[in-house]
């Protein structure tokens, strides 16, 4: 049986060789693009050995894109499915995080600048973007599944009533991701940050979108003067589209 001191230290060293192979790869593919780069150039560059590369990723893209969890942890599935607080969304962005959280690099410039050149990568080549997107989407859907069991569980706990569980977990898993998404844009854009402000940040995120879904606007009717222009606009709107009059 191995020490758990022992075990950090292999634990420290296989993350350090992962970054060095992602940073290789993701200044290679920015600066040349992906088809130009070859996995011979990416182990140079990471000075690694291409058995070892291949230990670590499947292949080239897998490098560029970076490891997607396939699932939440057995564990943390556990401790979610026995929560019994009200909110369900707060749970749900916590440990969305945290299953996220195993890709990060120690150094938190390090993560931010893997996030930054990924995503000019995937501006340059949408492909790696959609892989990028599918690979979450797996993980997503199975959040999912995860969401909608702990709804029947814990039927007190739903907030869309005659609404499927199911349709309710879509519902909070995809405001979830979406505060993520934009709490990591509010992250990226400090100068100095940790990955707790990251996590405090995605939660701010949640809040202000869970505001904005609440919040009512009262739209006046239009006047008649104004309802005649909007019809005339989106007649002449069709009409660009088409290439023949409404």
């Amino acid at each position: 049986m191995t020490s758990p001191e022992l075990d950090s230290l292999r634990d420290r060293k296989r993350r350090a060789t992962m970054v060095s192979i992602e940073n290789a790869a993701t200044s290679l593919v920015l600066e040349h693009g992906f088809d130009a780069v070859t996995v011979d150039q990416i182990c140079a560059a990471a000075e690694v050995s291409k058995r070892t590369f291949f230990n670590y990723v499947p292949t080239k893209e897998a490098a560029v894109i970076g490891a997607t969890p396939e699932d939440v942890p057995d564990e943390d599935r556990a401790a979610f499915l026995a929560r019994t607080q009200q909110d369900v969304l707060e749970g749900l962005l916590r440990l969305y995080l945290s299953t996220f959280a195993a890709a990060r690099t120690a150094n938190t410039d390090q993560t931010a600048t893997l996030i930054q050149r990924r995503r000019a990568i995937y501006r340059a080549e949408p492909d790696l973007g959609a892989a990028r997107m599918t690979a979450s989407s797996r993980l997503q859907l199975r959040m999912v599944d995860l969401v909608t069991a702990h709804l029947e569980r814990n039927p007190a706990l739903r907030r869309l009533p005659g609404v499927p569980p199911e349709a309710e977990a879509r519902a909070c898993m995809a405001l979830v991701a979406a505060s993520a998404s934009l709490g990591l844009s509010i992250w990226l854009d400090r100068e100095s940050a940790t990955f707790s402000d990251l996590d405090d940040d995605c939660a701010a995120a949640l809040r202000q979108l869970a505001l904005l879904a609440t919040a009512t606007t009262t739209i006046p009717p239009p006047t008649t003067d104004q309802s005649t222009a909007s019809s005339s606009r989106t007649a002449n709107s069709t009409s660009n589209f088409t290439g023949r009059p409404a």
